[in-house]
């Protein structure tokens, strides 16, 4: 029982332990992956600080982690010695009145001594039982989230997507995102016009089920949102947004992302998007790799690849969010 107390005190501090390394790994990683606006701003100062406090916390829980460990170790051994040391004095008590001979007091010893090895082992074990149990559930929490349970309905073949009564709101703003009704059939082609900051981005992440609105709902042929299987959104939703990332990798893999493709299928097709001279500046090589987040290429050649690979990926729902903000006439 004390230890299995002492076990889930210790899963808690590792649970936040487990948490601050996260934030420190996020940060560490959302500062590389933006190096080169770093550089351009030339703020390292500030990033530095940044992930020095980061540092500094999760040494913090590191250091309460192995402080409480220490003091589970030294009551354990206290309790331990303590109960060895009471039973010695009764066995000696027992056998000073010829109640019980020196051979039971010779196995006693031998017996704790074997007992206690267990004991240590069995809190280790209890201990790192709470602690996978912690990792498990914050592993979940990000990849799954536990605020959005999801249903098992898996529309085949779907004819219309609605929204009613839709309200939206993020936790920074006060006044909500309202769409009253919204209705697109399959094979329809639908343009979200309004001024910059009224929700268009947002209606598209709602219809892409990648947030949720607070009242109201959508529907796929009637069917609600939450009773329908993610699979359906992952395999039929794709969005191409004006904030073009490319992966560090070469022209072929941002393109094709793993569909095997011909070489010349790619460059024909990069030929109809005028992307002949990206070619010519990447040596004519579709090995070439693109550098970080495509820094190699222009703004406007990474919108029109985004959009050449989103086609090569075959959706049935396309949500196109300004995907000509960097292109010319």
């Amino acid at each position: 029982l004390i230890t299995n107390c002492f076990s889930k005190k210790i899963a808690i501090l590792a649970d936040k332990l487990n948490k601050e390394r996260a934030t420190m790994l996020e940060r560490f990683i959302d500062f590389m992956s933006n190096i080169t606006t770093i550089k351009k701003l030339g703020v390292y100062n500030f990033t530095n600080k940044r992930l020095k406090e980061n540092i500094q916390q999760t040494n913090r829980k590191v250091q309460n982690l192995q402080d409480y460990h220490a003091k589970r170790w030294f009551i354990l051994q206290l309790l331990c010695g303590i109960t060895f040391l009471m039973t010695i004095i009764f066995l000696l008590y027992e056998i000073a009145t010829q109640k019980t001979s020196v051979a039971v007091l010779v196995l006693f010893m031998g017996a704790f001594g074997s007992l206690r090895y267990h004991m240590y082992s069995m809190s280790e074990y209890v201990k790192e039982v709470w602690e996978i149990g912690k990792y498990i559930d914050t592993l979940e929490e990000t990849t799954e989230g536990k605020n959005e349970k999801r249903g098992t309905k898996n529309p085949d073949r779907w004819h219309c997507i609605e929204g009613k009564e839709i309200k939206f709101t993020y936790p920074h703003k006060k006044q909500p995102i309202v769409v009253p009704f919204f209705n697109i059939r399959k094979g329809e082609k639908v343009a979200i016009e309004g001024k910059s900051g009224e929700g268009k981005t947002t209606i598209l992440n709602l219809i892409g089920s990648w947030i949720f609105p607070k009242e109201g709902r959508f529907t796929v042929d009637n069917v609600p949102y939450e009773e329908i299987a993610e699979d359906f959104f992952k395999n039929n939703v794709i969005l191409v947004s004006q904030e073009t990332e490319l992966f560090d990798m070469s022209l072929e893999e941002n393109i094709t992302l793993g569909k095997p493709m011909p070489k010349e299928k790619i460059i024909e097709m990069m030929s109809e998007l005028d992307l002949n001279t990206t070619i010519e500046r990447v040596h004519h090589n579709l090995d070439t790799r693109v550098g970080e987040k495509g820094i190699r290429l222009s703004s406007g050649e990474k919108q029109r690849i985004n959009l050449l690979r989103a086609v090569l990926l075959y959706k049935e729902i396309y949500l196109l969010d300004e995907p000509t903000a960097h292109l010319d006439a």
